[in-house]
């Protein structure tokens, strides 16, 4: 036991401050997680090194390959830090954390209250709340606490216990307080079945979109259905919550889809992208009143308006663009291309591409497109490929490869 097991919290004034160090579980395991760290720098590295590079010359980076495995090394380093000078101090008149490279401090008078961690985390500790607007929380790691531990923080409120009370009260989940208890958990088990559907869809559609075009359709509408929610709920869900507190939410209704769309949206070739811009405008201005109207007035927090606008407007961008594409009837033209270059990007999880220069295209510039394995080993510098041009449901033009004989050009 690191601290001296019933102390009082003032018995730092005869005895020095009550010091508890990282336990040594805690300690290995960060070890290990450093070691991972150093081990991905290390496989960076060698992706720079000349013989990898000989044997993929269409990779290149080889400097940004070098400079990113200082990354992973940095983090290393900051971890064993941690792991190796983390521990809580506790005075009579403040608590202090030491997280291995810089330390941080709260005075008892100036803390408004605490958060417990949440049942499955790690690492055990609570979240301080200053008194002083603007002040970031600070986090007090509880290593090996006793009594005296315990005591020090006795009689500071604790704000998780605080928010439930505040909800219990709040008129907008009922009358009196059986039916508020009723429809909170009501509430809570819809909007969780919700958030976890949304990351199945989220899961569905970035990593296995099929059919292609009912999981496109459903990171558009998710959203949608998740703003319809929560206008019919008068106040009693929030579209965005960031952190604890504030009941029931939909958070991962909101967000999910960004991920999927962002990557969907990039499948294929797409230019003339002002109407994707104008778009991420709208979406974002949309999203930022879903959050700041959506929501009762005692859960609202700047932090999370900012966070929908955000998501908001990637949401916009991605879902344009995917609309253009999904909605446009209209015929293509047809276009000979010719592959200038062919190279795989991806690392581990590799993308094959060909770079074709397509004639008919605007200004004559260069577009990517990601083929098939097979496709790919079987194609050459110079081959002639057909090139599919649309014109895009929202004016924003499209490509994409289409069967026709290949040939090798002589030009």
């Amino acid at each position: 036991m690191s601290g001296p097991s019933g102390a009082k919290p003032d018995a730092a004034a005869e005895s020095g401050p009550l010091i508890y160090p990282m336990d040594r579980p805690l300690r290995i395991v960060l070890f290990v997680c450093a070691a991972g760290f150093v081990a991905f720098g290390g496989a960076l590295l060698s992706l720079a090194s000349p013989a990898y590079q000989a044997a993929h010359p269409h990779l290149g980076g080889r400097t940004a390959f070098a400079l990113s495995a200082l990354i992973p090394v940095g983090i290393a380093i900051c971890v064993v830090r941690f792991a190796m000078g983390a521990a809580t101090v506790l005075y009579p008149d403040r608590v202090e954390t030491r997280y291995g490279l810089f330390n941080r401090s709260m005075r008892r008078a100036d803390i408004k209250g605490l958060r417990p961690c949440q049942p499955q985390s790690i690492a055990d500790y609570v979240t301080v709340f200053s008194k002083t607007p603007g002040r970031f929380p600070m986090t007090v790691y509880r290593f090996n606490p006793d009594a005296a531990f315990d005591a020090w923080f006795e009689g500071i409120p604790n704000i998780d216990t605080e928010d439930a009370k505040s909800l219990a009260s709040d008129p907008v989940f009922g009358a009196d307080a059986r039916s508020r208890a009723a429809r909170l958990q009501t509430l809570e088990k819809l909007t969780g079945m919700m958030n976890l559907g949304a990351g199945a869809i989220m899961l569905w559609g970035t990593f296995v979109p099929q059919p292609y075009d009912l999981a496109v359709f459903a990171e558009i509408v998710l959203p949608l259905v998740g703003a319809a929610i929560v206008f019919g709920a008068r106040g009693a869900i929030i579209p965005m919550r960031l952190g604890r507190g504030g009941g029931p939410h939909l958070s991962v209704v909101f967000g999910a889809p960004v991920l999927a769309l962002g990557l969907r949206a990039m499948d294929l070739p797409v230019v003339a992208l002002q109407p994707a811009k104008i778009a991420a405008g709208l979406a974002a201005a949309a999203f930022g009143a879903i959050a700041w109207f959506g929501a009762r007035s005692a859960s609202r927090r700047p932090l999370d308006v900012a966070a929908m606008v955000i998501v908001g407007g990637i949401y916009g961008y991605g879902a344009s663009i995917c609309l253009d594409r999904l909605l446009d009837r209209a015929p293509p033209a047809f276009h000979i291309g010719v592959v200038v270059d062919r190279f795989i990007a991806g690392g581990r999880s590799k993308q094959y591409e060909f770079r074709i220069q397509a004639y008919g295209h605007p200004e004559g510039a260069t577009l990517d497109f990601v083929v098939s394995k097979a496709l790919f080993d079987a194609g050459a510098d110079g081959d002639e490929v057909c090139v599919a041009a649309h014109p895009g449901a929202l004016h924003m033009p499209w490509y994409n490869l289409t069967p026709c004989a290949r040939q090798t050009s002589q030009r």
